[in-house]
């Protein structure tokens, strides 16, 4: 399933690691004001309406990457890969430079990142280990938000509003831990490869 709103310059945002566009809604309004947006979920989100084998690995994000431009009939676009999704987009721009017209990076993992130590605790029983994750993760999330909304107010109703899209939009804690393995399976393209412009943002 792709979202596609608003018109002008084609953005193509590319979800985390968590999978689902969902999360990232009020992005996609926002950058809607002004241009064409598509969003979607990862291929093998049951939500995203994807044939996705699991065999291909993280190779079945980037062929997604370029069914969603083609299903839209757009042959070249703005890429916006989030945290995780900042590989998919950087390996599509090496990869395909002609239906990339500039390239945003946002918290993006670059493409020789391993899993530290927190994140092999998590990887080793995924599932059971979900709990602490979704205990902790307010906290990990606390020295952003506070920089976002410096009024404790503010940084509230984002909360809740936001945890109220991810009851919505549940993502499943076996297929992060999946797409990390994927991503470390994988051989990426050299990152000059990349022809776009490209803005990375920290």
């Amino acid at each position: 399933m792709v979202i596609d709103r608003g018109h002008g310059d084609v953005v193509v945002l590319v979800p985390g690691i968590q999978g689902r566009w969902e999360w990232m809604a009020p992005t996609v309004e926002c950058l809607a004001q002004r241009h064409r947006v598509l969003s979607y979920s990862l291929a093998d989100e049951p939500s995203s309406g994807c044939a996705c084998d699991p065999g291909d690995g993280f190779a079945s994000y980037v062929r997604q990457l370029e069914q969603v431009l083609d299903e839209a009939h757009v042959h070249t676009a703005t890429i916006v890969g989030v945290s995780y999704g900042g590989l998919i987009a950087s390996e599509f721009a090496a990869r395909h430079p002609e239906r990339v017209s500039r390239l945003v990076l946002a918290s993006a993992l670059p493409t020789d990142w391993t899993p530290d130590a927190r994140a092999r605790f998590y990887l080793r029983a995924p599932r059971l280990l979900s709990p602490v994750f979704v205990a902790t993760s307010p906290l990990r999330l606390q020295p952003e938000v506070r920089a976002a909304f410096p009024h404790l107010t503010a940084r509230l109703r984002f909360m809740a509003r936001h945890g109220a899209r991810v009851l919505r939009a549940p993502t499943s804690p076996v297929r992060m831990a999946r797409r990390v393995r994927w991503a470390e399976a994988y051989h990426f393209a050299a990152p000059a490869a990349i022809a776009a412009p490209t803005l990375v943002l920290t």
